[in-house]
């Protein structure tokens, strides 16, 4: 039994699939298939297409934000999906930021989810009682100890950091939105 590889294209020369096995089965699939097809002696590398009925390697990929164009046989740059990229990467940034830390009178204070949600909940307690004398670790774990007014100071701090990091992207979104090439887009960082 003879082994047979064959590779099914569209009418553009991008790739549809690859059918090896059996000459037989091979055949089968091919006539279901329906599609234009090429014989060829090996499985052709991930980034290839067909032209003149051989298959051709692609050129090197200029960046990630391009996409091959079957009608030119170049990459083109796909500036819709580099500025996706680009606020994917300054929104993981802010949420680094967002909870990272932040300082009130000095202090350091963690601020990542668990820290800001017991934050709040200290800061209704000191609403509820002005007298509330509470000991806080720091993010460089030394113990504090603030009052109700304190806390919320602390508190209000803490809401003007998060606002701080998303005006900070907010404006990053604007220069991303506006940019028009990718030396632009990797301009801007968080």
């Amino acid at each position: 039994m003879t082994a047979k590889i064959a590779v099914v294209y569209e009418t553009n020369g991008k790739i549809a699939r690859v059918c090896s096995g059996s000459e037989e089965g091979v055949k089968l699939t091919l006539e279901q298939d329906g599609r234009s097809f090429l014989y060829v002696d090996n499985h052709p590398e991930e980034n290839s297409y067909i032209a003149d009925g051989k298959v051709i390697a692609m050129p090197t990929k200029p960046s990630e934000n391009c996409d091959f164009n079957y009608g030119t046989k170049t990459w083109d740059y796909d500036l819709t999906g580099a500025k996706r990229e680009a606020w994917i990467r300054v929104k993981l940034s802010r949420e680094a930021d967002e909870c990272g830390t932040f300082t009130w009178n000095d202090n350091t204070f963690q601020c990542n989810e668990h820290s800001q949600r017991k934050l709040m909940l200290t800061m209704q307690r000191a609403l509820i009682d002005s007298s509330l004398s509470m000991a806080w670790t720091l993010a460089d774990n030394t113990v504090k100890t603030f009052s109700s007014a304190d806390y919320l100071n602390i508190g209000t701090a803490m809401s003007t950091h998060i606002n701080a990091c998303h005006e900070k992207a907010k404006d990053l979104r604007t220069k991303i939105n506006a940019a028009t090439t990718q030396d632009e887009l990797d301009a801007i960082t968080y």
